[in-house]
């Protein structure tokens, strides 16, 4: 599963819910935390979900190309 939107929007909150557990390092923040991407797994009914978090669409802070760089490994 990978978490796609804007910047500040919870992606990561949401990934930590999903995974019953603190894999994405969260919080309010008025900027983006995800300059990468970042894998977190756990397993549910004998099947194992992968998580990626990826930065932000429209962050002020990571050229557009960076980012579609970023998406491009989180299919890898």
């Amino acid at each position: 599963m990978i978490l796609l939107g804007r910047t500040g929007t919870g992606k990561r909150s949401v990934g930590n819910t999903i995974l019953g557990e603190k894999y994405f390092k969260s919080g309010k923040r008025p900027i983006g935390v995800t300059t990468k991407c970042a894998y977190g797994a756990q397993d549910f009914e004998q099947k194992r979900l992968f998580l990626v978090d990826t930065p932000g669409f429209l962050d002020p802070n990571i050229a557009d190309k960076a980012i579609q760089r970023e998406f491009g490994t989180a299919y890898e």
